[in-house]
């Protein structure tokens, strides 16, 4: 797993952030959830503006229509748990730092890793949404030197976003 790709890349859990949480690194990460917000926000407004035709609200498709409540806790743990981990290790974590050890400017970096976050989540709307998280979550981690900053945020936004399709079933 994880901790392989590590030794293989003679890469510590510190050398990528990841190391024994703190209060204000969790406090940092809502912070920052309550900047993303905010900023996503607005991008999307300036995007509706922009360009009429783009649909900012399009739902974002993640093939589970139909969910049994029997499934929820497994499908919350994989959805809203698992993800924040595993891609904060990989792309704020590793991805992030290997570019800042090969001399990459912080910017372009960020922009790089963001860009390909926002990439790997498929739909455009979906996209802007998370590479503007990864900026913002970049910018936070940047300020306590963990990756639980971005942990938490991430955690905190894939939470509510559960919560508000398959408990509220809130749709676009």
């Amino acid at each position: 797993g994880v901790v392989g790709v590590l030794r293989l890349r003679k890469t510590s859990l510190k050398d990528i952030a990841l190391k024994k949480p703190k209060l204000m690194d969790i406090a940092y990460g809502i912070l920052g959830f309550g900047a993303y917000f905010l900023v996503v926000r607005i991008v999307l407004i300036l995007v509706g503006i922009a360009f009429p035709a783009f649909n900012i609200n399009q739902e974002q498709n993640i093939g589970l229509s139909g969910l049994a409540s029997s499934l929820m806790p497994a499908a919350f743990v994989a959805l809203a748990v698992l993800p924040p981990f595993t891609e904060e290790l990989l792309f704020r974590g590793f991805l992030l730092t290997r570019l800042q050890k090969h001399k990459v400017k912080l910017i372009y970096a960020a922009l790089i890793v963001s860009a390909i976050f926002g990439a790997m989540h498929g739909q455009w709307n979906v996209s802007i949404d998370t590479f503007v998280l990864s900026c913002v979550m970049i910018y936070s981690m940047q300020q306590r030197k963990s990756l639980w900053v971005t942990i938490t945020m991430h955690v905190l936004k894939n939470s509510i976003a559960f919560y508000a399709l398959f408990i509220l079933k809130i749709h676009s």
